[in-house]
């Protein structure tokens, strides 16, 4: 299963999913962009064939 995460501005990073943590609607994660460490939080999330789109919101 490719799991992507959909950033704001629309360009998708291709994750590994953590053996340790569920990732749901309304989490808090912290993830290393260009940009630096970006606050980020899980507003959606779509399955559509073989993959699972993880939609975020940056939090302020």
């Amino acid at each position: 299963m490719r799991n992507v995460l959909i950033f704001p501005e629309g360009y998708e990073i291709d994750f590994m999913y953590p053996k340790d943590k569920d990732l749901e609607v309304d989490l808090e994660l912290e993830v290393k962009t260009n940009k630096g460490l970006e606050k980020v939080k899980i507003f959606d999330i779509k399955i559509q064939g073989n993959s699972i789109y993880y939609y975020l919101q940056y939090v302020n």
